[in-house]
């Protein structure tokens, strides 16, 4: 198999089988970082902090978490 056949093999896995994130809810966002759950919905409010663009119940990405927390 040669580097092309390797990289077209690797893409068709990757495609196949996607990682699946668990989002995390407000609550479990507050138990992560201790902060109040106002202290959470503020910061969703002013932009720092992105949501889920899914109407309904508060979702966090744990990636986004992480940025608004600076790690």
């Amino acid at each position: 198999m040669n580097n092309f056949e390797t990289v077209k093999e690797i893409n068709r896995l990757v495609k196949n089988n996607p990682v699946k994130v668990k989002w995390l809810t407000i609550k479990e966002v507050q138990k992560l970082t201790t902060l109040s759950y106002s202290t959470i919905r503020r910061a969703v409010d002013k932009g720092a902090l992105v949501k889920c663009k899914r109407p309904g119940k508060l979702l966090f990405h744990p990636d986004d978490v992480n940025k608004w927390l600076g790690k």
